[in-house]
């Protein structure tokens, strides 16, 4: 008898472990996607206030900005008034992160995880990246 009811024990324990761990799984993938998305989103509004400010400036105006790049990036783009960073979650699915800004904008910023000095100039009616 006390050997069915260690083994009940165990298997009760075992389902519960189970259940526990899967929600910390769940929920440690939730919060590091939102902290990529946080990280990207942070970026992109960087360059769009940046450009803004650059924008209202005498031509060959120029300044820098400091910008983290996060890991899961799979493309980003720059150009008409839009900052763009596409980034790949841990189900597959693609999130796209972006800022608008009141001038037309050309160049391209890194794919690749990691902080980066983005030079940003004025040149003509539009605002360079990169």
């Amino acid at each position: 008898m006390k050997a069915q009811v260690s083994i009940e024990y165990m298997l009760i324990t075992g389902i519960l472990l189970i259940g526990v761990l899967s929600m910390f799984y769940y929920t440690s993938g939730e919060s590091l996607l939102r902290s990529r998305l946080d990280a990207a989103n942070d970026a992109v509004n960087a360059i769009a206030t940046t450009a803004n400010y650059i924008g209202v400036m005498e031509n060959q105006s120029k300044t820098q900005v400091w910008v983290r790049i996060p890991r899961g990036v799979v493309s980003t783009n720059i150009s008409n008034n839009e900052t763009l960073i596409k980034l790949r979650s841990f189900n597959g699915k693609l999130t796209d992160v972006f800022a608008k800004t009141d001038f037309e904008l050309e160049g391209s910023i890194p794919t690749e995880a990691g902080t980066y000095n983005i030079n940003i100039q004025k040149s003509g009616n539009k605002v360079k990246i990169g």
